[in-house]
């Protein structure tokens, strides 16, 4: 059965993103617990979501060489 080339790759950067945005959501929920209380507004939060997921992910340039 044939598939879209890229589907596969697809398919990793989406679990990845989803994967990076339920580990923040568990990081947040913990500072919460323990007692942070942000000033942040709606926008700014959405902000610091983007800029960590794009900056989580490693650029073509920092891969380990292979063997």
């Amino acid at each position: 059965m044939r598939i879209w080339r890229p589907s596969v790759l697809t398919a990793h950067v989406v679990g990845a993103v989803i994967q990076q945005f339920l580990g923040m959501a568990v990081l947040i929920g913990v500072a919460l617990a323990m007692g942070f209380r942000p000033n942040a507004t709606a926008a700014e939060w959405i902000a610091a979501a983007g800029l960590l997921t794009c900056s989580s992910w490693p650029s073509p340039g920092c891969r380990s060489p292979s063997t």
